[in-house]
């Protein structure tokens, strides 16, 4: 899967599946923002893959 110049938002991405998924667009190219929301830890919305 080639994902370059492509960007994915990726929901529920704070663990789990959807962090498995945000790291794996992001390792075939792709520009990724990732959202999860949990009230005890609002530093994981929209917060970019590195």
């Amino acid at each position: 899967m080639k994902l370059s110049g492509k960007t994915a938002i990726v929901t529920g991405a704070g663990s789990g599946m959807g962090l498995a998924i945000a790291k794996l667009f992001a390792k075939e190219g792709a520009r990724v923002n990732r959202t999860h929301s949990s009230p005890c830890r609002p530093s994981y919305r929209c917060r970019p893959v590195s």
